[in-house]
């Protein structure tokens, strides 16, 4: 990966072990997870405080679904909904105004103890990550991925350079969100090209790819991948016949084999939609997984 790499565009403490910790302010497909950190911490963090958390998360979860059925079918949301969402608004930032107040004056300044401090800021940068949230939801969907990735954006470097200065950092996300220098002609830029100089030169760029088989969307729908076309960087990875392969982009130098790493070439967006693309420009490498298969989910047990 180079000397001076130290990351691949996810904590690992000194043990090894991997630490997971989020970077979008879109709620999580689970919306028990941020309450049930935040409990992890009780009875230093009280029951009050706990309460309010979940008062903020419950709203967000409900506002995310009930304004994106209206937004994702390009429609106007009624004017009573929108009331009530100013009102939740309105209150929900009074709250996290508090919180953050009080995380800060009683937690962060005051404790000793380190690793506590540390949950309490991801509590902190959490609510403030849903204040940023529920202040910008109502934008129109070019405006909002805007925001969205320049807030991930933000999230990112405050984990590297604030949360865990020390630590090698692996950022796992869509392909989309990586690339180095992309940018659409509606001024759209990704998490990838607008992050800290620091962070690209300290990065790999490693995208991920398929060539058939069937994967679920976000909300858990099936549906299958479309086959690659001809001269895609799917159908050239494919030609090497391998379960999964691995190319570095990175040390080539420009062929008459390779030339379709340098110039615009065709990949599968989500696995079905064309997208022009310049490999070399937007990764440092690739990874083709030939055959995927949805994923099998964990049950929770309801005990716990």
């Amino acid at each position: 990966m180079g000397n001076k790499r130290k990351s691949i565009f996810v904590s690992a403490n000194e043990k090894s072990d991997l630490s997971l910790i989020g970077i979008d302010i879109n709620p999580s497909s689970n919306p028990d997870l941020f309450v049930k950190f935040v409990q992890q911490l009780s009875p230093v963090v009280s029951e009050d405080m706990i309460e309010k958390i979940e008062y903020i998360e419950a709203g967000v979860y409900k506002w995310y679904y009930q304004l994106g059925q209206y937004k994702s079918r390009r429609k106007k949301v009624p004017a009573e909904m929108l009331r009530e969402f100013a009102e939740f608004k309105e209150k929900a930032s009074a709250v996290i105004g508090d919180l953050e107040a009080y995380l800060l004056e009683e937690y962060v300044l005051h404790l000793e103890n380190q690793e506590l401090v540390c949950k309490v800021k991801i509590i902190i940068r959490c609510l403030q990550n849903r204040l940023y949230f529920i202040n910008h939801i109502q934008h129109n969907h070019r405006m909002y991925k805007k925001l969205r990735e320049k807030r991930m954006k933000e999230n990112l470097e405050w984990i590297c350079q604030e949360l865990y200065p020390n630590e090698k950092i692996i950022i796992w996300a869509h392909n989309l969100h990586i690339f180095k220098q992309y940018k659409t002609f509606t001024g759209f830029e990704p998490l990838g090209a607008i992050v800290s100089n620091e962070i690209k030169e300290q990065s790999y760029y490693l995208g991920l790819f398929m060539y058939e088989g069937e994967i679920h969307t976000d909300t858990g729908q099936p549906y299958k991948i479309e086959k690659p076309p001809k001269k895609s960087l799917e159908d050239y990875m494919h030609q090497v016949q391998s379960p999964a392969l691995f190319t570095d982009f990175s040390q080539l130098e420009k062929t008459s084999g390779n030339k379709w790493l340098f110039t615009k070439t065709i990949f599968l967006e989500s696995g079905t939609m064309p997208t022009l693309f310049v490999p070399r420009d937007q990764l440092d490498g690739a990874l083709l997984v030939e055959s995927v298969s949805p994923p099998e989910y964990l049950k929770r047990n309801k005990n716990k």
